[in-house]
């Protein structure tokens, strides 16, 4: 980039690191560096190609508390805060959804006392109830409907006989509790009876939201994007009369699905901060310093076009002959370069993280060669990486869950009643902050329809096996289509959805019939339950039920053990973990039968075969069953392992994982971001 007569040329250094982890910590670290060498925050800023590339970047730049703003207006409904809004407008228009109620009544605005959440969760949980119908039925809370006067006594009786044993499961302060279940009814009423303008301010003062928004260091900002979203909720109103709540959401949730940005009003603000911005939002601004991050291969430059109507080759080439494909992304480019009036720093890694992994191997971005060499400095990184590495790690490493001695006795309470099955075993080792809240305190949830689906397609086979083994004739596909919808209707669906699934269902038993009929072993035993005997590792209680039990040779007693999966079909190294993206639950669970027999002194046979039958077709429309053979040198390791974890549950250690793909499809993700991070 040759120097211009009227001022010095711009210093370019060239920065390359091993991950964009490092590459955001180095771009926060030398922003330190810059302002304390008399540079001001609001004389740097990070372009980028995407709006999404600022994502990470923000993260890091908050955790070292350096000042910015994203220019050009950041996604209203991504803010952490408006989501805590948003949320509490489902849970109104819906209380009985579990987990999201189960979310904001975490929310400090509402300063509920998180041991009293784990003990209504816990008791919603054993009752196998509504978490809002157990608190509405709480003692002194707001009158119950009639109705509800059977419910009522059985939640009294539930905490007085937990009660009665201990004082570590009386509410410390039920009040809390009941004052946002008896706003939430109010907030549903006014929901229906006000305009949803008037609704939102209602709602914002009345839930203690905007005095705790007031309290933040970033308020200016917050209270920014909240007015952006009551702008649009104006908007909408004046151009709707009849916009109600429900009708709002799911305005929201077709945004979000489509990605569909709210895009926040712009804030003029005195303090000095940092500019975050794409290269287009740019144009027309000038920093003493600019980084420009992420530049590698597809990202700036050769951009992949996704077209929906595929040339043919001739015309392709003749297309590209006359248009330079990469010119506009050319042009951003030194848009973004001419940006900087005394130094551009160009970043770019070796590796990106996707989903939480670092598996996005890149190569540079074409421009940076195009740029004369001798006016690049290259900046030497090893070093750098070395010293700013360990705090990386310190800074990304998940806090520990830190309890009082009431929410350490409540929760010992609960293991002295808690038997270890391996599915509990499989949720601790994936997340141990997931095995608290689903296992251990057992936080009620909604079935998806297609779980519902599955645990009809189940109970269907459990009653044909039962009958093969109570007739000696195996059943007829009739009784095992009338078992599925007998078990269908015992799951909560939507007469739509019931009719659906009663649909998908009955067409999937006919094949999975169809194809293993002629070949379907009479079970030895069915749904045998370990839990109503006895079983132990050492001090370690365990549980579990088998769903088939087939005899192999009943000379030696040996037998295998069929585990029906409703899920979608494993190949076998995915079952063994040797791939990618599976971690060997599969495989452990079979372990962990063998393990249950060999400790039951009443099961009398060998588990030495254990078979994964897949209910959900794969390839082809076929169903997949995989064998394996199960060692003792298997149980061995598994008794190690389950030794280690259950050492760490006495000992409370339920921190989230570190591994932050787990997070995408887990319920808890929510609860766990609040309290995490």
């Amino acid at each position: 980039m040759p120097a211009t007569s009227h001022q010095p040329p711009v210093a370019i250094q060239l920065c390359e690191f091993s991950s964009g982890a490092v590459e955001n910590f180095f771009v926060a670290e030398k922003i330190k560096e810059l302002h304390e060498a008399g540079t001001p925050f609001n004389e740097i800023a990070v372009i980028y190609r995407e709006n999404k590339d600022a994502l990470d970047l923000i993260d890091t730049l908050a955790q070292t508390e350096i000042p910015f703003r994203v220019e050009g207006g950041e996604d209203v409904l991504r803010d952490q805060e408006v989501r805590k809004l948003l949320n509490l407008f489902k849970v109104i228009n819906n209380p009985y959804q579990d987990l999201l109620l189960y979310e904001i009544l975490h929310y400090p605005f509402f300063q509920i006392n998180t041991l009293d959440l784990y003990k209504i969760g816990y008791t919603a949980g054993r009752a196998n109830r509504k978490i809002f119908a157990v608190i509405s039925t709480l003692p002194s809370v707001i009158p119950a409907c009639p109705e509800s006067d059977k419910a009522n006594n059985q939640t009294e009786k539930l905490l007085d006989s937990r009660q009665s044993e201990n004082d570590n499961f009386l509410l410390d302060n039920p009040q809390a509790l009941q004052k946002v279940v008896a706003l939430i009814l109010k907030w549903s009423q006014d929901a229906a009876n006000k305009s949803l303008v008037e609704f939102f301010e209602i709602v914002l003062n009345e839930s203690g939201l905007l005095n705790y928004l007031m309290r933040l260091e970033n308020q200016a900002e917050t209270l920014n994007r909240f007015n952006s979203l009551f702008d649009t909720v104006k908007n909408l109103n004046r151009n709707n009369r009849f916009l109600n709540l429900d009708i709002f959401l799911k305005q929201i949730t077709t945004m979000e699905e489509y990605r569909l940005k709210l895009e926040e009003e712009k804030i003029q603000t005195a303090n000095e901060a940092v500019t975050l911005t794409t290269a287009h939002k740019a144009k027309g601004t000038e920093f003493e310093v600019v980084f420009i991050t992420k530049l590698f291969d597809g990202k700036w430059g050769n951009k992949r076009e996704h077209s929906l109507i595929k040339l043919p080759p001739t015309i392709f080439q003749e297309v590209q002959q006359e248009i330079d494909s990469n010119e506009e992304e050319r042009r951003l480019f030194f848009v973004a370069l001419t940006r900087a009036k005394k130094a551009v720093y160009l970043c770019h890694s070796q590796t990106y993280s996707q989903n939480g992994k670092q598996n996005k191997t890149t190569v540079p971005a074409l421009f940076l060669g195009e740029i004369d060499p001798t006016l690049i400095t290259l900046l030497e990184s090893k070093s750098y990486e070395d010293a700013t590495l360990p705090r990386l790690i310190q800074n990304l490493k998940v806090p520990a869950n830190s309890y009082s001695i009431a929410e350490t006795d409540f929760l010992r309470e609960i293991l002295k009643e808690f038997r270890l099955s391996v599915t509990a075993l499989n949720n601790y080792l994936e997340c141990p902050c997931k095995f608290k809240l689903q296992n251990l305190l057992r936080i009620p949830r909604a079935k998806t329809k297609s779980l519902c689906l599955g645990s009809a397609v189940h109970f269907a086979l459990e009653e044909t096996n039962l009958e093969f083994l109570k007739t000696n004739q195996f059943p007829t596909v009739d009784f095992m289509l009338k078992s599925f919808e007998k078990g269908l209707k015992k799951e909560i669906l939507t007469q739509e959805d019931f009719l659906d699934s009663l649909t998908k269902g009955e067409e999937l038993v006919k094949k999975f019939y169809a194809q293993y009929k002629a070949h379907w072993i009479k079970p030895l035993k069915v749904e045998y339950n370990f839990g109503r005997h006895s079983v132990y590792l050492g001090e370690i209680p365990l549980t579990g039920k088998l769903d088939k039990v087939e005899l192999i040779d009943s000379q030696i007693n040996t037998v295998n053990v069929v585990d029906y999966k409703t899920g979608k079909f494993k190949t076998r190294n995915e079952i063994l973990g040797k791939t990618q993206n599976s971690n060997g639950d599969l495989s452990r669970q079979l372990v962990f039968y063998k393990l249950l027999a060999e400790k039951d002194p009443l099961f009398g046979y060998q588990i030495t075969e254990g078979e994964l039958n897949f209910i959900e077709p794969g390839e082809k429309d076929n169903f997949h069953q995989e064998k394996f053979e199960l060692t003792s040198q298997s149980v061995l390791e598994l008794e190690k392992l389950i030794q280690d974890a259950w050492q760490k549950i006495l000992n409370l250690e339920f921190d989230c994982t570190e591994d932050k793909s787990c997070c995408e499809k887990c319920d808890f993700q929510g609860i766990c971001m609040k309290r995490n991070f």
